[in-house]
C-alpha cells in the first residue's frame, strides 16, 4: 500500500543482508504492514480504550479525527513482544496528556515483533520505521503535522524504531527521540544509519537500564548513541533486579525486570514534570 504518491517501503537494501540468516518460519510471523495500527489519544478523548483510530491514506478518516496540528505531537513505539496497548504506553499517554496538551500516537504492531523470532522482528523495525515516516509525510500534507513539534519515544526494539522513523521522515527535522534502553541483540555492529543515533533529531536523549552482553544478563546496548545518555544505577542492573552474582543477573534478564525499569523511569520523569513548568518546548 503507499498513500498518494508516498512509498512505504523505501529501503529494501536494509533488509538484503538477512536473507542468507532467516530460519525457516511461518509468514504470519513476519506480520503485514496492514495491520500496524496508528492509535490517536489526545484530551478530547483521553481515556485508555477512547483512542481514535487514524488509518493511512484515509484523508476522511483524518478529517473526522481529533488530530490538532497546532499541538505537539508525541509519538510512541513498543518493543519486542510489546503491543501499543500495553501498560507503559497508556501511563505515557495518560501522564503526557495531564501536562501537555498534545496529540499522543502510539505506533501498535505487535504482529510484527512475535516471540521468538527476534530476528524477524529486528528485520520488521525497518519496515515499520518506513510504514510510519510514510504515514506522518502524508499527515504533513494533509493535516499540518510538524516534525520539529514532534516527539519520538521508543522502549527497546521501539527506541531503535523511533530512530529510524525520524531519519526516514522527509517533513522536517524530529525536535526530540528518546530512546528507552534501545535493544542491543543485532545493533551492536550497525552503522549510524541503521540503528537510534544521535543524528536522529534535534535533541537524542536515551537511558540504559539493563546496557550490556547477554552473558552480563543484559539485552540492551550501552553505548553512547545520544546528545545525552543517563545510566541510572549504572545503567545495568537496576535495584530489586539484580544483585551483581550470574544466577540474579540471569534471572533480571528473563524476568525484564531492568530493561522494564527504563520504561517506569521515563514515566516517573514526566509525573515529576509539573503544567507550571511544562510549556508547549519543555518537553520537545
Amino acid at each position: 500500500m503507499d498513500m498518494e504518491g508516498y512509498q512505504l517501503d523505501e529501503h529494501p537494501d536494509l533488509f538484503n543482508d538477512w536473507n542468507s540468516q532467516m530460519p525457516v518460519l511461518p509468514e504470519s510471523h513476519m506480520g503485514e504492514l496492514e495491520d500496524v495500527r496508528f492509535l490517536l489519544w489526545t484530551r478530547t478523548n483521553a481515556a485508555d480504550d477512547m483512542y481514535y483510530s487514524l488509518l493511512p491514506g484515509n484523508l476522511e478518516n483524518l478529517s473526522q479525527s481529533p488530530f490538532n496540528a497546532s499541538l505537539p505531537t508525541l509519538v510512541i513505539f513498543h518493543g519486542f513482544t510489546g503491543s501499543g496497548e500495553q501498560e507503559w504506553v497508556r501511563d505515557t499517554k495518560t501522564e503526557f496528556l495531564k501536562i501537555l496538551d498534545s496529540n499522543v500516537i502510539s505506533v501498535d504492531y505487535p504482529t510484527m515483533v512475535v516471540s521468538p523470532w527476534y530476528n524477524y522482528a529486528v528485520e520488521n523495525v525497518y519496515r515499520v520505521s518506513n510504514y510510519t515516516a510514510a504515514m506522518l509525510d502524508w499527515m504533513h500534507e494533509r493535516a499540518g503535522f510538524q516534525a520539529e513539534d514532534a516527539h519520538f519515544v521508543g522502549h527497546s526494539l521501539g527506541a531503535h524504531t523511533a530512530g529510524l522513523t525520524a531519519k526516514y521522515l522527509t517533513a522536517g527535522k524530529v525536535a526530540r527521540v528518546t530512546g528507552l534502553d534501545p535493544a542491543g541483540p543485532l545493533f551492536y555492529d550497525k552503522p549510524a544509519d541503521r540503528r537510534l543515533d544521535r543524528s536522529d533529531a534535534v535533541f537524542v536523549d536515551v537511558l540504559h537500564a539493563n546496557g550490556g552482553s547477554l552473558v552480563q544478563g543484559c539485552i540492551a546496548m550501552n553505548k553512547s548513541l545520544g546528545h545525552v545518555d543517563f545510566y541510572p544505577n549504572g545503567g545495568m542492573h537496576q535495584p530489586g533486579c539484580g544483585t551483581g552474582d550470574p544466577v540474579s543477573d540471569w534471572m533480571d534478564l528473563f524476568a525484564d525486570c531492568s530493561h522494564m525499569r527504563a520504561a517506569s523511569l521515563w514515566i516517573e520523569s514526566i509525573r515529576a514534570t509539573t503544567p507550571d513548568t511544562c510549556s508547549k518546548h519543555g518537553l520537545f
